[in-house]
């Protein structure tokens, strides 16, 4: 009677295939932050110059999608290495963001209009090449870095339509309502990387060199029997 070697070559092949569809999913986890002295009121709470930081964090993963499905050209257009990101779901790419809002001592806050938005800068190559251009609440049209001429109620009724003035963002503390600003501001950038653990090239080559010789040394024990 011939034996098979099937009952023992399906599981090493079935972990084999587990193991080499592992290294392919990472998604790194990006940051992206502009920080403004300002002072003004965030729902009750208000302060004086106190750093504000706006920060849109979304993953490698979406950013790299919506680029190659060109569904997150930013204001300038295809092509020209600058993307857009919005809090609601893109329903082509699932790209989402989060975005909150720091107040100096008075913590961290969701930025929760549904409507805010970062424009990314990214030429391709290294995630560390990513960087913002602007952000904010496009619903109450606070952008950030914010251009603090634009914070006088008088500046800005000429400016902009009556019902956009004040501008402010909608937070989880409240509205955040900017009454000046300084005119320098910072960014920043920060990349974590996805802690997953994802087998090493090297640790891949050598399962599938040992299940290849577990399947020949099967054949030839059952061709002998």
């Amino acid at each position: 009677m011939r034996l098979s070697s099937r009952p023992l070559l399906f599981p090493a092949l079935t972990l084999f295939t587990i193991f080499a569809g592992a290294s392919g999913v990472r998604a790194d986890t990006i940051s992206l932050s502009i920080t403004q002295e300002a002072s003004g009121t965030i729902g009750n709470q208000s302060f004086t110059n106190q750093n504000v930081t706006f920060t849109g964090t979304f993953s490698s993963q979406q950013l790299l999608s919506c680029i190659a499905a060109n569904t997150c050209p930013g204001p300038l257009g295809p092509g020209t290495g600058e993307y857009t990101l919005w809090t609601f779901t893109d329903p082509e790419t699932t790209t989402t963001l989060v975005t909150t809002i720091t107040v100096g001592g008075l913590g961290t806050f969701l930025a929760n209009s549904g409507d805010n938005f970062i424009d990314i800068n990214y030429s391709g190559g290294p995630l560390t090449n990513v960087s913002i251009a602007d952000g904010g609440d496009s619903n109450g049209h606070l952008i950030f870095p914010v251009d603090p001429f634009n914070l006088n109620l008088e500046n800005c009724l000429g400016d902009f339509p009556p019902d956009f003035c004040p501008l402010s963002a909608s937070t989880s503390d409240g509205a955040l309502i900017l009454t000046s600003a300084s005119e320098d501001y910072t960014t920043s950038a920060t990349v974590t990387p996805d802690n997953a653990t994802v087998p090493e090239p090297s640790t891949l080559a050598l399962l599938a060199t040992g299940f290849l010789a577990l399947s020949g040394f099967i054949r030839g024990r059952f061709r002998s029997a």
